[in-house]
């Protein structure tokens, strides 16, 4: 994972820029309703200005070991892959929250949530992706194949920017990389 050039909320500029994107659908996951950073910069904007109720956690999620999907059965098995991992996260958290934010990147915003909830989702989230089985097409024969997400979480405090919550539940995201991935990381709430 690389660290992302996120949209900062003082970018006045590139928030009007992006009003008339602002409802692309991803191209790959057009399936399912998940938006790109764009749309998800805009949601942050109205749920942190319109909200006096500021308990919202981000979860970052990545796809663990998704070079290897699209190394042994090609880059259609890994668009499979992610179509239905959104679909999964749709089912979970809802539509309107979820955005692909990168390659196998996923972010979800989960407002009006403790953080033991938050946390809850999130292992939810984990879990149910790992207990899931994702077919995939290797020379015409179908191939069940399982995967795990890591998942990093940041919990919003007054005055924080998307682009600081976003780096935190990266940092976090890494943690659980390195600690052996399939596990969901937050910092002390």
């Amino acid at each position: 994972c690389d660290m992302h050039p996120y949209i900062t909320e003082s970018d006045d500029v590139k928030y009007a820029g992006l009003i008339t994107s602002a409802y692309a659908i991803d191209t790959i996951l057009s399936c399912v309703l998940v938006f790109h950073r764009n749309h998800q910069y805009i949601y942050w904007r109205k749920i942190t200005m319109n909200k006096n109720d500021k308990n919202m956690h981000m979860l970052i999620l990545d796809i663990d070991h998704f070079k290897h999907i699209n190394d042994n059965y090609g880059h259609e098995a890994g668009d499979h892959i992610l179509q239905r991992c959104a679909n999964l996260l749709s089912s979970i958290a809802g539509d309107n929250n979820i955005f692909r934010i990168g390659g196998e990147e996923f972010c979800v915003l989960v407002e009006s949530a403790s953080n033991k909830e938050a946390i809850a989702l999130a292992e939810s989230i984990r879990a149910q992706i790992a207990s899931a089985i994702f077919v995939v097409q290797d020379k015409s024969i179908d191939i069940e194949v399982g995967i795990t997400v890591s998942i990093g979480i940041s919990h919003y405090r007054q005055g924080m920017d998307l682009s600081h919550l976003l780096r935190e539940a990266d940092l976090c995201l890494y943690q659980a990389k390195g600690n052996g991935r399939d596990q969901v990381v937050y910092p002390l709430l």
